[in-house]
């Protein structure tokens, strides 16, 4: 945050795109006591850690807004606040010693699966968009992506459209000019793992392993609605071949699942729950960080 706070100093009086990169919460674990000692009381060492790394991003970002505010361009500056991938759970959330690989004391809850799935654990992501007095707030309930944000920000630097970026400008949409969703379906690719988002359905594969769920009842990506709609599973199939057969390489597949995903689409969304590791015992897990910094 400083160093976005010393690149607006030097360019508030022109336009700018800042890209603010934090690493917290992620592994290693790091934080230091005065962060960890906002979190007293009884939970894993990891959640104290994953809490702590939050609320010091948290401040760094109030100072970013402060900045804005000092230099009077909080109105001319639109925020995007993205994740970019679900927690690593690791299945078991093991509150292992040493702040390095595993589980990083984040939390998926409600959503299914983890870090490394394309199921919603895995790939939806927090997604704030902030512009004070443009636009209201509100739950825009039509999905959109992390691709949208260079399309929104080309238009709003005043130049031409690019037809090689994959988003839109989300403006028009979320000041509720234009009514319409964003995109008529969202696609993801990822090794061995490929999905498609349409409306309230999503198709998922993993390797060989095919699910369809209905999102709007069923965020939780409990129940496969595969046999009951293959129909569905089948248009979606469909438009999923035909946007991957023009990726390079082409196809739903560039590699094999790895063991470990097997074992995560075993585990989250096929029932087969795996056995927690004989030399540790899983933690009780402390939920999650409220608005003004402590934990629930």
């Amino acid at each position: 945050s400083a160093a976005a706070c010393a690149f607006i100093k030097r360019h508030h009086d022109e336009p700018f795109f800042f890209y603010c990169a934090y690493r917290a919460p992620h592994v290693p674990l790091d934080a230091p006591p005065k962060y960890l000692n906002r979190f007293p009381g009884e939970m894993p060492e990891r959640r104290r850690q994953a809490l702590a790394m939050i609320s010091a991003m948290d401040d760094g970002v109030g100072d970013i807004l402060n900045t804005l505010r000092k230099y009077h361009i909080e109105e001319n500056t639109m925020i995007f606040f993205i994740g970019d991938n679900g927690a690593p759970l690791k299945i078991h959330k093991i509150d292992a010693p040493g702040g390095g690989p595993g589980w990083d004391g984040s939390l998926n809850e409600p959503l299914n699966g983890e870090k490394g799935m394309l199921s919603e654990g895995g790939m939806r992501v927090p997604f704030v968009v902030y512009w004070k007095n443009k636009i209201a707030a509100q739950v825009y309930n039509h999905p959109v992506i992390s691709l949208d944000v260079a399309a929104t920000a080309v238009s709003l630097a005043g130049l031409p459209s690019d037809p090689q970026l994959d988003g839109v400008n989300l403006v028009p949409y979320l000041t509720g000019e234009n009514k319409n969703a964003p995109h008529e379906a969202l696609y993801w690719r990822w090794v061995a793992q490929a999905a498609t988002r349409a409306g309230q359905w999503k198709y998922l594969r993993g390797g060989a392993r095919e699910y369809l769920y209905d999102l709007s009842n069923d965020h939780e990506e409990k129940h496969n609605l595969i046999k009951e709609h293959p129909q569905v599973a089948a248009r979606l199939r469909t438009k999923l071949n035909a946007w991957a057969a023009e990726l390079q390489p082409p196809g739903l597949a560039t590699r094999k699942m790895s063991d470990v995903w097997d074992k995560y689409f075993d585990h989250y969304l096929d029932g087969e729950l795996s056995p927690v590791p004989t030399t540790r015992t899983a933690p009780k897990v402390q939920g999650w960080l409220t608005r003004d910094g402590s934990s629930v």
